[in-house]
Parts: structure tokens; sequence; C-alpha cells
């Protein structure tokens, strides 16, 4: 593909709004098949945004690859881009979990463009930046540099006061866990256990079918449409399920994608 080149355009205008109606706002719309989607959960905003920008961007080049009409482009433009932020409060800390999404619509060819600067709105947009001094400063200033800011990205306290099976956890299997639970398909999460790996966070994944020792696996669960929904942890007939802090069993997903892995110590 000549000099392909990929604008992500997004602004970030942070609001609070309760954790339930983020939540089911990204469900939508990682249901959706109008949207790429992407999410990471980490200990900072930066590294989840980090994370979550770079898968999406897999996704967009992989979606380009399957489009036609896009692969011999020399421009790609991707528009509109847009986030949401949650914070998780757990015991043994605050994790972040960042959710970036395109509707594949606003990903089009372009040969020839002009970029003009609207000074206008730059100004109103440094003035704020001014009087911010929370971590979303810290955010704008660790973005990769094709990626400007979050456009209409949500922050809410979501508080697990409930949480029982992770206060033991350090916070990098957290991240691990949690991140894999965000995964909107088999083979981002397959791409995620690979970098997990790479990093000695995870030892070892695989299917159902090469699974020597399932009671002392995790196991990512997937839907129908290869959205992962949960994570259950370790254990022959009880385990932990993440995504609502019940107990679970793998025997209640029969017939659900699966993949399991292991955390290294």
């Amino acid at each position: 593909m000549r000099n392909l080149i990929i604008l992500l355009t997004l602004i970030l205008f942070p609001l609070t709004v309760g954790g339930q109606s983020i939540s089911k706002q990204i469900n939508d719309i990682k249901r959706s098949s109008k949207y790429l989607s992407a999410e990471a959960t980490l200990e900072t905003e930066s590294k989840a945004y980090e994370l979550a920008n770079e898968l999406l961007a897999k996704q967009i080049s992989e979606f380009i690859q399957e489009k036609g009409g896009l692969q011999n482009a020399n421009t790609i433009i991707v528009k509109n881009v847009a986030g949401k932020i949650e914070k998780m409060q757990m015991k043994r800390g605050t994790m972040s979990r960042v959710f970036l999404y395109v509707q594949k619509s606003d990903i089009i060819a372009a040969d020839n463009i002009r970029v003009i600067e609207n000074n206008s709105r730059k100004n109103v947009i440094e003035k704020s930046e001014k009087t911010e001094e929370s971590e979303d400063n810290q955010l704008r200033d660790n973005v990769a540099s094709n990626v400007e800011m979050i456009e209409s990205a949500d922050t809410a306290i979501v508080s697990n006061d409930d949480e029982k099976y992770t206060t033991s956890y350090p916070t990098w299997q957290q991240e691990v866990i949690y991140t894999l639970m965000g995964s909107s398909s088999i083979k981002e999460a397959q791409y995620l256990m690979d970098r997990f790996r790479v990093g000695l966070k995870i030892k070892r994944y695989g299917t159902m079918a090469n699974c020597r020792n399932p009671e002392k696996c995790y196991w990512i669960i997937f839907d129908e449409n290869e959205h992962a929904t949960t994570v259950l942890g370790p254990g022959s007939e009880e385990r932990t399920n993440y995504a609502t802090q019940e107990k679970d069993s793998l025997r209640n997903y029969s017939g659900k994608g699966v993949l399991w892995f292991t955390l290294s110590n």
C-alpha cells in the first residue's frame, strides 16, 4: 500500500456520568457491527490509552486490508475517533479502563487532502488545557504522535466495594485479567497474550484441546460474536467470575469459545 497515512482526530472533553451507563454504552458499541473498538485496563490512563490505541490501530489496519477500495489509496483518513474512560477503584488501588472506538464508515480513502487549522478552536482548547491539572493532561502528553486527545471521553469512578477476589493480586495481574476481559475478538486476545508473555506476565496459553490442567488455568469466555464476556479464575468446580465478582463454573459455558492462560508467579 503506497504511502499509507492514517489520520486520527481526537478531542478530549471529560464528563462525569454513572459507571453503569458508561459500561452499557461500551457494551452496545462492542456489540455493534458498525464500529471498530479496543480497550485496555491498566494502572494509569496513559498506559491504558497507549495499549488501547495500539490495538485500535491494528484493527484499523486489518480493516483496510479487507476492503478492496481502501487498499490502493495513498491516504486513509480515520475521523471521529472517540473514547471513554472508566476509573475502577479496587482494594489494591485504582485502575483505568480506556475504551476507544471509531465507526467503520468514518474510515475513508482520500487521494488529495488539505488540512486547515482552526485557530479559534485551538485557542479554546489551549485555554482549557491551562486550567486542567488532572491526569487527563498527562494522558495527552503520553499518547502516540498521530493522536492528540480522546473525543467525548466520559470519566467515572466505579467502586467495587464487594470485590473479594483480587485483593491478594498484584496490580500487574489485575491488569492482565481485566485487559483480556475486554478483548473484542479471539484474535485480539491471542495478540494480547503474546504481548503479555513477552512481558513475562503470562506463562502459557492455548485452547481447550491443549489444556493439561484446566483447574489451574484462567479461562477467557467469548460470546457468539467472539467478544470476551468474562474471565474465570482457577478452580476445580467453583471459580471466580471477574465480570460479576461471583462464584461460577466453566461448565456453565459449554459450547462457548474459550481460551486458557496461566499467570507468571
